[in-house]
């Protein structure tokens, strides 16, 4: 009888608890782990064979839980069940516009788990492609800046084994100004912004292959084996090219590096992050005074 190894990507630790104890009493299955962001998913797959995955749709981080699992089934071929505690309709929509092969609602029972897991397995394993499914080259380069979408760096990181890198540096670029309405509209002049954000950081890079669409309004570059001066160092050179490029414009930076040994990427993207946002506020601050 083939056993079936599966992963839980769940950030509620009680239902983390009962999803593994559950998968663990059923004969033929087994968890093989507990993690809870698609980003640690992602490196979970090369520490050994995954069948199948139970995802959490509202993951936070830098992955939900969609596109994880987009991610996943395009580059690894892993099927997944979405987790939810969601209303059943908006579920059953995400599900049907997404990537997965089932879906089970919180609370569940052992029974309703197994009957979508078994039901997934079923038709993943006869090859039925019952979601869309992109090509995977095709969903590699993020498509308004050309470089690489979130997703792709991230399995670029876990190939690389960037973690390791003790000196893993991180910048996240963020435009600023504009508000979630603004860029839901995705004007020419947002446009513009970004995609002379973009110019402006590759052109200060002597590497430019780890540059990655991070969100809507936000680009993030991974420099290996780098140092506090060169971060900073970078993070000057683009400011100040963004501002001769796009005067009337602006931009917050704010950048991280890999102090300890395998220190959790959501945490380096995190600190960066919030050094971005200091940075735009003491900016804001100072130009209150003037």
């Amino acid at each position: 009888m083939k056993n079936f190894n599966v992963l839980i990507v769940e950030d509620d630790r009680v239902c983390a608890r009962l999803l593994q104890k559950m998968i663990d009493e059923k004969p033929g299955y087994s968890c093989v782990a507990v993690v809870d962001n698609g980003v640690d998913a992602i490196n979970q797959i090369y520490k050994g064979k995954l069948d199948l995955i139970l995802m959490d749709i509202g993951l936070l981080g830098v992955m939900n839980g969609r596109d994880a699992a987009r991610v996943i089934l395009d580059n690894y071929n892993i099927p997944s069940i979405f987790v939810s505690g969601q209303p059943f309709e908006e579920t059953i929509s995400i599900s049907q516009e997404s990537y997965s092969y089932g879906y089970v609602m919180k609370p569940f029972t052992k029974e309703s788990l197994f009957e979508q897991i078994e039901s997934g397995l079923e038709k993943f394993l006869k090859g039925d492609k019952i979601f869309p499914i992109t090509n995977s080259e095709s969903s590699e380069l993020d498509e308004l800046t050309g470089v690489l979408t979130i997703g792709s760096l991230l399995i670029e990181m876990a190939q690389k084994n960037l973690l390791e890198d003790t000196r893993l540096g991180v910048l996240i670029i963020r435009l600023d100004g504009f508000k979630d309405s603004q860029l839901a509209v995705r004007t020419s002049k947002y446009e513009y912004f970004i995609q002379a954000m973009v110019i402006c950081i590759i052109n200060n890079l002597e590497n430019s292959k780890l540059v990655a669409r991070y969100n809507e309004e936000s680009i993030i570059v991974l420099v290996p084996n780098s140092n506090i001066t060169e971060l900073e160092n970078i993070q000057s050179a683009i400011l100040l090219s963004y501002n001769k490029y796009v005067p009337d414009q602006t931009v917050s930076v704010g950048y991280s590096i890999n102090s300890k040994l395998m220190r959790s990427k959501n945490e380096l993207f995190d600190e960066a992050e919030n050094k971005m946002k200091y940075m735009k506020f003491l900016r804001e601050k100072a130009n209150s005074f003037a």
